[in-house]
């Protein structure tokens, strides 16, 4: 890895993994509004992890395993996360 590929890549970290990280905490306090602490924490987590590893497996399969690709695919799938949890009625 060089220099310019991981200064470039700090930010497309950011870019994906921020709205993840956002829809996670929203589909958790939409889900499981009492949930606090570890077990909270613990949600967020997996729906985070369960958020990359969809995303990853879907453009694997149509070949698109790069890393423009998943950079977008999890912002839109994060960002459509976080409007999607917001915009419900009563949980």
């Amino acid at each position: 890895m060089t220099l310019g590929r991981f200064l470039v890549g700090i930010p497309l970290a950011f870019v994906a993994f921020v709205p993840i990280a956002f829809a996670a905490v929203e589909l958790r306090r939409r889900w499981f509004l009492g949930w606090t602490g570890l077990e909270a924490r613990l949600v967020e987590v997996v729906v985070g992890l369960t958020f990359v590893t969809v995303v990853g497996e879907v453009l694997g399969t149509v070949g698109w395993f790069a890393l423009v690709p998943i950079t977008v695919g999890l912002a839109a799938t994060g960002s459509l996360g976080v409007v999607l949890a917001r915009s419900g009625g009563s949980p």
